[in-house]
């Protein structure tokens, strides 16, 4: 299955214009322009962190918001590693610095999760 077709089953579909538009970028790369890429990548984390700051005071129910952030972080992640095999750039130290910015990116990394104990069998 493409990961484009596995994205458009995993969404909210009521939420479904807030997501990272994972075509455009992926387009962008095959037109070999990475100023533009960026561009758009800024754009997108706009939107994702606009609609995130909304439903975090709305929205009670953790795991739709952790999906929500989840299906922004994977895409992007993703696309940036197309983007440096395609154009031959390294570009994942940026990608983490501009990530690590964003709100719901920070949101997720310092929510508390369930803790599971895990038993080493000899």
């Amino acid at each position: 299955m493409k990961y484009c077709q596995y994205l458009s089953k995993k969404i909210n579909p009521e939420w479904k214009f807030f997501y990272i538009n994972y075509e455009l970028l992926k387009q962008t790369i095959k037109n070999e322009n990475s100023i533009q890429f960026w561009n758009i990548i800024n754009l997108e984390l706009e939107k994702v962190n606009s609609f995130f700051n909304i439903i975090i005071k709305y929205e009670k129910e953790n795991k739709d918001i952790d999906n929500f952030i989840i299906l922004n972080y994977m895409p992007l992640f993703k696309l940036i590693k197309k983007h440096d095999k395609y154009l031959c750039k390294n570009n994942k130290i940026k990608f983490f610095n501009t990530i690590s910015k964003q709100d719901f990116y920070s949101y997720y990394i310092t929510r508390k999760r369930e803790q599971k104990d895990t038993k080493a069998t000899v």
